[in-house]
């Protein structure tokens, strides 16, 4: 996981010691909001970190500690200055600088007008703003000068062109980003490549109890298949390639999953092309398709871990139908966080499922419950759900290791991609903050012998025509 860049971090005490918010927090949130605004890359500390532990909230400090140039420390009370969190952060920063590790590096202080004395010895003779003047444009005005001069002095003294420097990194993030679809997952993404071969393994089982059984009752040959959603064909050529009797049709919108999919796999029995089925030409394209590859109906449509994706996938449902053998089956491979269970896990897990169901721009994490109601509605006939049983039982660490990087490491992908495109969003960010620790602790659990984890893989399996008999 990548690290969370900040140029400056603002340390300030969130709640006094009766539990109220502090007028800290307000000034420090509006020094904030003025420096994003420039942007200029700033950690304001997401509280919500702490309901992770502290060893996680800690791991997160030090993390933007590590990369912080400019420490602006708000206190509007002596007390606050020596309370837990605030008191390590200016500490910590200022023996960096002492050190030699903080080299070119500044303090900014933001007080109340309470005395010199009362003022720590580190900290006295640094910048200071009067905090209820809250004039927020002449401290970022301070801090971007120092930031400036940080950077000067850097490329003076011949820093490693290698090693971009923070406001580099942020001018980088800053770019114009593509329009936020529904679901910002993206098959093609390069982190993405690695995951979806593990997945494609771990789920083998489950789609094969399936498709084994409806192969065996086709008496036709080729048995025509349409793979939905196929990216990189790394479900279909474990599926499908060793099958004397079937040829498939492998269908995504991603140019770069498609080419792959065409160098890797059997031309013989595989044809792919580039569609995307929530286009408005895509029965128009599906269907030249057919006519040109000689295909009247397809005997089988599968579609793993595709419904999830889709914005309106009902309608999608419905297009496909007209494609469908009166005799054929439409399979669909779902997920669903509901089903996880896990103990041992200090309630991480049910953190991380919350936030994923809760976030506009992620897919739909509950995807498996609606699978039957979804092919009712698209008007399929004889829906049958069947569920498949995962867990970490007898697993060793490598697997423990693989099981996490398949369902849960690539959930933070989307939490940057959303911050990312909207940087001066501070919950945005604090969202993307949570989810990179809260994922970086359960990949520790993960590892923990004592830790248990299951949850289900949902298949449906459905017809367009109901027969006199169910044969499946």
């Amino acid at each position: 996981m990548e690290e969370i860049k900040s140029d400056v971090f603002i340390s300030f005490k969130n709640h006094d010691f009766e539990g109220r918010v502090t007028i800290d927090t307000k000034i420090g949130e509006e020094i904030y909001n003025e420096l994003t605004s420039r942007n200029i890359a700033t950690f304001y500390s997401n509280s919500s970190l702490l309901s992770l532990g502290q060893a996680v909230y800690k791991r997160a400090i030090d993390e933007a500690l590590e990369n912080t140039k400019v420490l602006v420390v708000v206190s509007s009370k002596k007390e606050f200055l020596e309370s837990e969190w605030v008191k390590y952060e200016w500490e910590s920063f200022h023996q960096d600088m002492l050190s030699g590790l903080k080299k070119h590096c500044q303090i900014v202080t933001v007080f109340s007008d309470m005395g010199r004395e009362n003022i720590p010895r580190s900290l006295r003779d640094f910048q200071k703003f009067p905090l209820e003047a809250r004039d927020y444009k002449a401290i970022a005005d301070f801090v971007e000068n120092a930031l400036a001069a940080y950077n000067k002095k850097m490329q003076a003294a011949k820093a490693p062109t290698d090693d971009l420097t923070m406001l580099q990194a942020v001018n980088i993030v800053a770019k114009p980003t593509k329009k936020i679809r529904w679901s910002l997952y993206q098959s093609d993404s390069d982190k993405e490549y690695e995951r979806l071969n593990i997945q494609a393994k771990n789920t083998h089982e489950c789609d094969m109890s399936v498709l084994n059984k409806l192969i065996a009752g086709m008496d036709k040959k080729p048995i025509w298949i349409l793979d939905l959603g196929c990216a990189y064909n790394f479900v279909g050529n474990m599926r499908f390639g060793k099958m004397d009797n079937v040829k498939v049709l492998g269908i995504d919108f991603s140019k770069k999953c498609i080419d792959y999919a065409k160098s890797h796999s059997d031309s013989n029995k595989f044809i792919f092309r580039i569609m995307d089925m929530e286009s408005e030409d895509f029965e128009y394209v599906l269907k030249e398709t057919m006519n040109e590859l000689g295909i009247e109906k397809f005997d089988i449509m599968f579609g793993a871990l595709l419904l999830l994706h889709l914005k309106k996938p009902v309608a999608v449902l419905k297009k496909l139908r007209k494609f469908l053998s009166p005799d054929g089956y439409i399979v669909m491979r779902g997920s669903d966080d509901g089903s996880v269970l896990a103990l041992n896990d200090d309630g991480v897990i049910q953190q991380i499922v919350d936030k994923c169901n809760t976030t506009v721009g992620f897919s739909d994490r509950q995807n498996g419950r609606k699978l039957y109601h979804q092919l009712v509605s698209a008007g399929y006939v004889d829906v049958k759900v069947e569920t498949f049983l995962k867990d970490l039982s007898g697993k060793s660490i490598d697997e423990r290791d693989e099981i996490f990087f398949e369902r849960f490491s690539y959930r933070v992908n989307n939490f940057e991609k959303i911050s990312n495109a909207d940087p001066t969003n501070k919950q945005k960010k604090d969202d993307y903050m949570f989810m990179k620790y809260a994922l970086q602790e359960l990949e520790t659990i993960f590892s923990n012998q004592d830790f248990w984890y299951c949850e289900h893989d949902f298949i449906a399996i459905a017809k367009v025509r109901k027969p006199k008999t169910f044969d499946y």
